[in-house]
């Protein structure tokens, strides 16, 4: 599942790769985003050997399908739910309680590319099965961790693969085993809610907080921004988190670690498949790749049924374009400095013209120019004159998935590039119609 399948026999030109800056190496300490600190707890189960941790954290689907297909080169999808046990006790296999935090992480197991989306809990959405609107965060009090992937997938159009769920305790706990956590607090933070049993009072100032302190810092939300400010916290705090994990060496602590947040997580991620995943994320080498951003929109009151409701309602534009780059792995302002010629090297108009349109679709500037040299090409092929690898892997995982086997046949030319970074020759695997 995590592998294009892709065919590759270029010459030494398109095969160099560029090493990670000494910087990239440097940068962890950088990475925010509660996605990060659960790859470090795979991580961790990786390093402690702990294949039972990961069983008993892995909660299997209930409908007993065939389990999640990942068609070739299709990036993975994990949706993080943060869950609020403050107002209802649901723990972290319950399907009653709101979800106060939402990460959507979209990872790419061949270029490491990771998008890390947050996801505001007062998003205005559709919930599938329910009438109107209502707010991203109650998907999961009605109907668990696959409305509330369902939702999501629908509201951004992307598939959502996975799960992985966590309650508040295993957080206060896994701060605590680290001795507290050192953080420059920008503001007094006073917060009263009997409703969630919460009460905040932390000043302003450089302090160490300790998990119960912690867990405040990052449920505060009395911001300008409102829930945008909260979630501009919790990666403040996430990143001092990670600082702190690796400064202590926390190899030794793993076996206090991985029992304190065995009973806090769960995930229908088996436990194979989560390891895969965990050794990939553990070798990362240049977390440049890890990019982070905040579902565009704005904060808004809208009337409802004679309610007046506050909702942060998404741009639509901007939405798309973000989930295409940080989800899809389109980079349509990139492809659209790419030009193609394509060709027909198996007397067929109808397949040129799929993979014409689809590349267009995704950004390319194409441009059809009659027929090969030859008319009996069974696999398509690629001719890429000097191309960078990132540009060429997107390319032909585009077109792997218009043929069953999703792949193609890379060739370095013969000729110069006359203008084009690459030439397609479109053979008979091709299908006839997307």
């Amino acid at each position: 599942m995590d592998s294009t399948n892709t065919k590759v026999a270029l010459g030494s030109r398109a095969q160099r790769r560029h090493a990670p800056s000494p910087e990239g190496k440097n940068r962890i300490i950088q990475v925010v985003g509660i996605a990060v600190l659960v790859v470090v707890l795979f991580g961790i189960g990786i390093l402690a050997g702990t294949y039972s941790f990961l069983g008993a954290i892995y909660d299997p689907p209930v409908s007993g399908g065939q389990g999640v297909v990942i068609a070739p080169g299709e990036r993975i999808t994990v949706l993080f739910l943060g869950i609020d046990r403050g107002v209802n006790d649901g723990g972290p296999r319950s399907g009653v309680a709101r979800s106060d935090t939402l990460i959507l992480v979209s990872f790419d197991p061949d270029t490491m590319e990771t998008g890390v989306l947050h996801l505001p809990r007062d998003t205005r959405v559709a919930i599938p099965g329910r009438s109107g609107f209502d707010k991203l965060g109650h998907a999961h009090a009605y109907g668990g961790p696959l409305l509330a992937m369902e939702t999501v997938s629908q509201f951004l159009d992307v598939p959502v693969h996975y799960y992985v769920r966590a309650d508040f305790t295993g957080f206060v706990e896994a701060v605590n085993i680290l001795g507290g956590v050192e953080i420059e607090v920008d503001r007094d933070m006073v917060y009263e809610d009997p409703y969630q049993d919460l009460s905040i009072n932390i000043r302003a100032g450089q302090q160490t907080l300790d998990g119960e302190q912690a867990l405040h810092f990052v449920r505060y939300r009395e911001y300008p921004n409102a829930d945008i400010g909260r979630i501009q916290a919790q990666q403040t705090f996430i990143r001092a988190f990670i600082e702190k994990f690796y400064r202590l060496n926390m190899l030794w602590r793993i076996p206090s670690l991985v029992g304190s947040v065995a009973n806090h997580l769960s995930t229908d991620i088996d436990p194979n498949t989560m390891l895969r995943l965990a050794n990939k994320a553990i070798r990362m080498d240049d977390l440049d790749k890890v990019t982070f951003a905040v579902l565009p929109g704005a904060a808004r009151d809208v009337v409802e049924a004679g309610r007046t409701l506050n909702y942060w309602v998404a741009d639509p534009i901007e939405t798309s374009n973000l989930a295409d780059r940080l989800v899809r792995g389109i980079d349509r302002e990139a492809n659209a400095q790419v030009r193609i010629r394509i060709q027909d090297g198996a007397s067929s108009p109808a397949r040129v013209a799929v993979v014409a349109e689809h590349l267009r679709t995704l950004g390319y500037m194409v441009i059809e120019d009659g027929n090969a040299q030859r008319q009996d090409y069974e696999q398509t092929h690629i001719f890429g004159h000097d191309p960078d690898e990132k540009t060429l892997l997107r390319l032909t995982r585009a077109l792997g998935h218009l043929n069953d086997h999703g792949n193609v046949k890379l060739m370095e030319p013969d000729d110069e590039e006359d203008g084009f970074a690459f030439t397609i020759i479109v053979g008979s695997d091709i299908h006839a119609s997307l």
